[in-house]
């Protein structure tokens, strides 16, 4: 039993892991060099800026597409609250209604 809940922590890690290397960007100056160099000397110790973690940035358009889409379903909503809204005050002012007065006259 131990066994199986030791895979499970390890591949639910390796998950979290995979989620998060893929949600930044890797840094772009890391070579033999870099791995390689003396870290007693002052000037070869890493730079704040070279240790941090930066995040991918958006996507520009799925941004604006999911506004557009948020704003048209706001409005598809508040459209069959109206709707709704009409059927239960008054019934003859909603569009079945005056649709068929229509096709009866």
């Amino acid at each position: 039993m131990q066994y199986f809940l030791v895979k499970r922590k390890k591949s639910r890690w390796h998950t979290l892991y995979e989620k998060v290397n893929s949600l930044i960007e890797t840094p772009v100056n890391f070579d033999k060099t870099y791995m390689n160099r003396d870290l007693d000397d002052p000037h070869e110790l890493p730079k704040l800026d070279e240790m941090v973690l930066r995040p991918k940035p958006n996507n520009q358009k799925e941004i604006k597409t999911y506004r557009i889409l948020s704003m048209l379903s706001l409005i598809f909503c508040l459209f069959v609250i109206v709707t709704e809204a009409i059927v239960i005050y008054d019934p003859q002012y909603t569009l079945m209604y005056i649709v068929s007065a229509l096709k009866r006259s």
